[in-house]
Formats: C-alpha cells, structure tokens, sequence
C-alpha cells in the first residue's frame, strides 16, 4: 500500500485490524487472527478477505527481523502492515474507567476513547466497566481482556459487549474457565487478575484500584497460566491464508 493512500485511508477511521507477536516466523493462534479479520471485514464491508498476500507479507517481514510485533490494517480494498517492537510482559496496575465501546465486538480503528481512558487513571492502564456502582458491569481492558481468578485458580472472563480477543480463546483450551457477568461490587472476592493479549501474552494485574490487591496466593496462578499460555505451540504465519 503506498505511503499516501495509507495516510488518506487511516485518516477516515474506517477499518480493522489485528496485532500478533511474531518470533521466527511464527506465531500463535493464526487461524485466530484470520477468522478476526474475516469476520470485521465482513462486518464493516460486507465483503470477504483474500488474506494469501497478507500471509506472504508477513513471511518476508519475519525473515527479515526476526521477533517482532505485527499490526495487520485491513481497509476497505488495501491493506497494511506495519511493525514495533514488542511490549513489556511485567505486572501492571489498573483502574476502573466508565466506558463501553462501540461495535465492541469489532477490532476497528476507533481507538481515540480507549487512550483517553488510559490517560485519564493513576494507574498503568484502564478497565472498562459501563459505570462505578456495586451493579455495574465490567468489561474489558483498554487494548487487553481482563480475567479474574477464584482461589482454585479458575479463570472468570467478564460477559458482555467485549472483544473476545486471541489469547483469551487460546487460554480456554488449556486453562479452567467460564464467563459470566462481573460486577463492579464482587471484584474484591476474586484472589488476583490477569490482563490478556496477543502481543504481551498473559500479565499479572497487581491492583484495581481499591478494590483489588492481588494475593501471592493470585500472583502464583497468574505465573501458572502466564507458563500455559506460553507452552502453547506456535505455528508458521503462512498458516494465516489457510486458516478461513
């Protein structure tokens, strides 16, 4: 996609995307990533995806530079890859912030609400909730899922309008979970809590503002589910074109 025509498209907002951690040519969960990008495109543009050029792209790139973050940016008819270095893995500390996306369930460029919140909290990041009371729901991190952990370490997932992102649907394959509704008031009843994503993988959440301080007891499953998630194989980027 040239330079120019890539600025004019991202100046519309009008598209979707999908981030992944690619090491060696690999990466987990492509099939993940391209049913994402299949099912926004389809959303968005009622069209479907030839995701083959995208696949061949990302082979060159991996070949190139070895490990590195890949953000794939679907437009209506282009698309564009660009690459960063990938993020800390450490620990962090959130806050709640009164925020539901709009098309929750689409990875779409309208991310401006998103740094807003994470701006706006003396914390290292944001969680979404639709607002501060006991009854209120919470949602979703601001680029991440969250999911809390009971004392026999089972994995609870917030149910709602969220993105179910990549890692969380990986993590269910290997770990005890379910998701159901959380309120704002039971956050205190869980023993810690993890924010979830492809880029940063499993990382343990230290506190919710008061309302929530992560155990040892949490932080020592936390580490366990950060190893499952990472035990998980990898598979060649190619795997991306074949994988709808």
């Amino acid at each position: 996609m040239e330079a120019d025509v890539a600025i004019t498209q991202a100046l519309k907002g009008d598209g979707h995307f999908t981030t992944m951690l690619i090491e060696g040519g690999k990466v987990r969960g492509p099939q993940l990533h391209a049913k994402r990008l299949q099912r926004d495109h389809r959303t968005l543009f009622g069209t479907d995806l030839d995701l083959a050029s995208v696949a061949a792209e990302l082979e060159k790139l991996a070949a190139q530079t070895g490990s590195f973050v890949a953000r794939v940016s679907m437009f209506e008819t282009e698309h564009l890859i660009t690459t960063r270095s990938a993020p800390s893995t450490g620990p962090i500390s959130c806050e709640l912030f009164p925020l539901q996306r709009n098309l929750s369930h689409v990875k779409h460029f309208g991310l401006a609400p998103q740094w807003h919140a994470r701006r706006a909290v003396a914390a290292d990041d944001a969680i979404c909730c639709t607002g501060l009371d006991k009854d209120d729901l919470v949602l979703e991190g601001t680029m991440f899922n969250v999911g809390f952990i009971r004392a026999d370490g089972r994995l609870v997932w917030p149910e709602g309008p969220v993105l179910a992102g990549t890692t969380w649907k990986q993590l269910e394959g290997v770990w005890a979970c379910e998701s159901r509704p959380v309120r704002v008031g039971e956050i205190g009843n869980f023993v810690g809590a993890i924010a979830t994503n492809a880029t940063s993988g499993v990382r343990p959440i230290t506190t919710i503002g008061p309302r929530l301080r992560c155990s040892l007891e949490g932080l020592a499953w936390a580490n366990k589910i950060a190893k499952a998630y990472q035990a998980i194989p990898t598979e060649d980027v190619t795997q991306l074109s074949q994988a709808v």
